[in-house]
């Protein structure tokens, strides 16, 4: 492959960290990919991205499942991967076409009740695939949640029934041992725990 500008042969080298403003996003951003560059001129870079549309899939399920409110950016991103225009968004949402186009510029902000039915009519659209991988991401936050939920409950259960108690060393006993794990960051550590009831 050679370069556009100068004609060049461009080299390749593999990047840990390639900022991929390609899918829209300015937030993305691949590990162990190949780049192809030019030696003289920088902004010359062709990323060896060997499955886009499943790549491009997997951003829009990470976008849709976030918790956090949709920006203007990410709103663009979702709808252009459904192929819709602004108009057919704005008659699935029922407002203006001028109203999604300051939302994707970041002029106008929506609250939580509009970002949850753009999230639901932008579902509406998209394809088989991205359902199918949805679904797959979907059980798996489910499983990690009801693990933590299970555990919390565990933990939570044992406190209460600790203030039950009069002598200390009876109360550490009651901790379920799987929650004093070390590689478990959410909960505090039996040595800690200790000098709290006594």
């Amino acid at each position: 492959m050679k370069c556009p500008k100068c004609g060049v042969e461009l080299n390749r080298r593999k990047s840990s960290n390639y900022h991929f403003t390609e899918s829209g996003l300015s937030n993305v951003y691949l590990g162990n990919i190949y780049i192809d560059y030019c030696p003289h001129h920088k902004e010359v870079m062709v990323p060896e991205i060997s499955r886009m549309q499943e790549l491009l899939a997997v951003i829009f399920v990470d976008v849709i499942l976030n918790p956090q409110p949709l920006s203007g950016e990410d709103l663009r991103f979702l709808r252009q991967s459904n192929d819709l225009t602004q108009v057919e968004l704005s008659q699935l949402l029922g407002v203006s076409p001028n109203t999604v186009a300051r939302w994707e510029r970041g002029k106008l902000c929506f609250d939580a009740a509009t970002d949850l039915n753009i999230r639901r009519v932008i579902l509406s659209q998209a394809d088989k695939y991205i359902l199918k991988l949805l679904k797959v991401r979907v059980r798996q936050l489910f499983s990690q949640t009801t693990a933590f939920s299970a555990d919390f409950k565990k933990f939570r259960d044992a406190v209460k029934s600790d203030l039950k108690y009069r002598h200390p060393e009876k109360a550490i006993e009651t901790i379920p041992r799987p929650l004093m794990r070390k590689n478990n960051p959410f909960l505090v550590q039996e040595e800690t725990l200790a000098p709290a009831f006594v």
